[in-house]
């Protein structure tokens, strides 16, 4: 049914079509006013939509030299119904989305179009926004300044835009720096009201568990990094300590406690007093025993710099959080960075499902459609290919031993290079893809090398890895959202041989290497080598296949029946554990995200709307005043030490019994009701006595949230350790959030009394206006 009716709407397009060609420039022009007052007389969308389409494709045409098939009309009519659209490599998803984002953008900003890289966002905004500029929208490419000065105006003018293309990241680090703005005048997102997401199993799959992190102030590094990371490195597996099967998780056995308890001289490593010593022994124990080198992150330029395991590249800026950054550089021996405190976070699953509507393309996203309904509420249609695919996907080649595997793998090269005909290698890290580089060299094959050493010539690498005699070599970073485009020449040789050295993780990602060969209707071929020695079988050690790859390792012989579905099974297994660890993120990141909705929401009324704001100061300071006095109080100095913190800097006055009595509340009421009204004589006008009462509200809450934040970042990380125990760790992540969370709300109380009466101000407007906070 669904389907009958995107080809019936197609169809009906197609129709329009030929219509709209009759017009001339300036008639195709004025239809996008023509649109936009229908739609501001209440004409819905979807009611537009085919007249809409059917002048962007005559336009693209016109003006890209480009006509859209009918499967892509057809892709851009189901992403309307907020579906994601599941479009073979090479079939034009770029072209696709002109429609569907012009439609989109007829409704002014809040609209995005989210790419796999900056580079491809910048590429995308300049070709594809030739349409919608011709046709009256503004577009714009999401990118930072390197004048500080000239940011703020830059973002303003960017998300004013109707349509912009931004990658992930900038967007999410976007969208927190909004909310961090101390005045309404310095926030630039307008709205989020529809994102059409690229690559949408990356962003919302691969990358969902990421959190994207705003880094505040160093913190003083712990002196039990070095000594944690001697104590691991002199630990043995299965006797101290021990791996999970897909080796992503370490714990200490009891073993290994004992000797912690004896090598730092301490009665309890797991005793609370111990806390940050544990902590810290167990980021060297990941560190040491789960973090790879050349495949979870490299070193550059005496940097960690972070890989993504998936596709294998860089990840530039970002960090490892709560201190496991700097037990990695303590591990390679590099100059240890400060650790960061927390400032604003968010992942990819929340920052996605703030949009009030949503869509996707992908090459490969079906076999993952019932996590992206349960999550996202995103259906996934497969649209046919424009012709029909005649590549060659040939049944995987089983060996026992890598050694093997790379040994034929190598030949097939060999043998395809000496007949002039494209080769592109996908290997499953940056350690193999040199490796196989130095082997082809060693046979004198010259070739392209592809990883995240190299990932600025990326396009350039993919661009001609489809030409006569090219060799590529490549991790599966290969090439996304470029295609490769094979000669005629190439094409008689059998197109594109595209050889995989080894499963992935992911039956998707094995598909997205095949999709780089045979795109519409061309000719190709791909092969996996594979052996029982590869990644994806380590991660679950089997005493039998040991047995047979030690009785085996100097057989070349190819294993036929045995082990033919292994890899599927354990693909089918890691797959299932994925989706389990996406949903305990998004569990833990619904807590952060209540706490951070409430916080934003309070920033932006008291920013934006006519908020009394008097009324909350004196709110404020009642329920600071009443949490200070719950309990009986005899300590005169604790009330003096109270009162010229929080409520008179300049006070010298003695305290007496009856002061600190049974009226001790109303007593410092009054008195910060006289500070408050003296406080306010300081200032001329009312125009700068609200703007001093706004910003030590603001300051309040951020400073209070950004240490909220960073606890829950700590507590996560803490909670997610409880492996010894057993314990609920999300119940106790909810748990102690709600403490942290009402402990946070006390403490924005007595900041905000403390910042309005204690600072100290110059100026008497507000754009002169300095204000030290005590």
């Amino acid at each position: 049914m669904r389907f009958r009716k995107y080809w019936k709407q197609t169809a009906r397009i197609e129709k329009l079509i030929k219509k709209y060609e009759q017009l001339s420039d300036a008639e195709l022009q004025a239809k996008t006013a023509d649109f936009q007052a229908q739609i501001s007389h209440g004409q819905s969308l979807d009611n537009i939509l085919p007249d809409a389409y059917a002048v962007v494709c005559v336009v693209d045409e016109r003006v890209l030299r480009m006509r859209p098939y009918r499967v892509q009309i057809f892709g851009a009519v189901a992403m309307q119904d907020s579906n994601i659209i599941e479009m073979k490599t090479g079939e034009g998803k770029t072209l696709t989305a002109t429609m569907i984002m012009y439609l989109h953008g007829l409704t002014g900003p809040g609209n995005f179009l989210v790419t796999a890289n900056s580079y491809l966002a910048k590429r995308d905004a300049e070709s594809m926004g030739k349409v919608y500029r011709f046709l009256g929208l503004t577009v714009a490419n999401n990118r930072s300044s390197s004048d500080s000065s000239q940011e703020l105006s830059l973002k303003k003018k960017i998300y004013a835009s109707d349509i912009v293309y931004t990658d992930s990241g900038s967007l999410g680090f976007d969208y927190l720096f909004n909310n961090l703005a101390s005045n309404s005048d310095k926030q630039f997102i307008r709205a989020f009201k529809f994102a059409l997401i690229d690559e949408v199993d990356t962003v919302l799959l691969d990358l969902a568990a990421t959190p994207l992190v705003i880094s505040g102030t160093p913190k003083a590094n712990s002196n039990y990094n070095q000594l944690a990371d001697i104590f691991v490195k002199t630990l043995k597996e299965k006797q101290d300590y021990a791996l999970s099967k897909d080796r992503k998780k370490v714990w200490f056995l009891k073993q290994g406690l004992q000797r912690a308890n004896r090598f730092f001289g301490v009665t309890d490593v797991l005793a609370e007093e111990q806390q940050e010593l544990y902590r810290h022994l167990l980021l060297a124990l990941r560190a040491n025993y789960v973090l790879r080198k050349n495949q979870d992150y490299i070193i550059a330029e005496g940097k960690i710099v972070l890989i993504d395991e998936n596709n294998g590249r860089k990840l530039p800026g970002m960090q490892l959080q709560a201190g496991q950054h700097q037990a990695l550089e303590v591990k390679e021996g590099l100059k240890e960075t400060h650790e960061q405190s927390a400032v604003a976070t968010i992942t990819y699953q929340n920052l996605y499902r703030m949009f009030t509507n949503l869509a996707g393309m992908t090459g490969t996203a079906s076999g993952d459609k019932r996590e992206l309904m349960q999550i996202y509420n995103l259906y996934v249609v497969k649209v046919p290919t424009n012709k029909k695919s005649i590549r060659k996907d040939f049944s995987d080649l089983l060996y026992y031993t890598t050694e093997a595997k790379l040994h034929d793998s190598l030949t097939l090269v060999e043998d395809s290079y000496a007949k002039k005909r494209p080769v592109l290698v996908e290997t499953g890290s940056l350690a193999l893809s040199e490796q196989y580089s130095k082997l082809l060299l060693q046979r004198h094959v010259p070739h392209s090398l592809l990883n995240a050493e190299s990932a600025a010539k990326e396009a350039e690498i993919i661009k001609s890895a489809g030409q006569v005699g090219m060799v590529t070599v490549s991790t599966s970073m290969a090439g996304r959202g470029t295609d490769i485009v094979l000669s005629p020449e190439a094409q008689k040789l059998g197109g594109l041989l595209v050889i995989g050295t080894e499963r992935m993780s992911l039956r998707r990602i094995d598909n997205q290497l095949r999709g780089r060969s045979g795109r519409q209707g061309e000719p190709g071929a791909t092969i996996f080598f594979t052996s029982l020695e590869d990644k994806i079988i380590k991660q679950f050690p089997s005493a039998n296949i040991d047995r047979l790859i030690a009785k085996h390792r100097h057989d070349s012989q190819l294993i036929r029946f045995r082990f033919r579905h292994l890899f599927t099974k354990l693909q089918t297994r890691i797959k299932h554990q994925e989706q389990e660890a996406r949903f305990n993120t998004l569990q833990y990141g619904e807590v952060m995200k209540l706490q951070r909705d409430a916080v934003y929401q309070a920033r932006n009324r008291l920013m934006t709307s006519a908020v009394d704001l008097d009324q909350v100061v004196i709110n404020s300071a009642t329920a600071a005043i009443a949490d200070l006095t719950r309990q009986p109080i005899t300590d005169i100095n604790l009330v003096t030490t109270y009162i010229v913190t929080n409520l008179d800097p300049t006070f010298l006055g003695k305290l007496n019994r009856r002061f600190i009595g049974e009226n001790l509340a109303d007593n410092l009421t009054k008195l910060f009701e006289r500070q408050f009204a003296a406080k306010r004589t300081c200032f001329e006008s009312e125009e700068a006595w609200t703007y001093f009462e706004q910003t030590a509200i603001l300051k309040a809450i951020d400073d209070s949230w950004v240490k909220q934040v960073d606890n829950l970042e700590q507590l996560q990380a803490a909670v997610q350790q409880h492996v010894i125990g057993q314990q609920d760790s999300l119940f106790d992540y909810q748990q102690e959030a709600l403490a942290g969370f009402n402990a946070m709300k006390k403490d924005i109380s007595l900041k905000i009394m403390r910042y309005l009466l204690c600072s100290k101000v110059t100026g008497s407007t507000d754009k002169g206006m300095q204000i030290y906070f005590a």
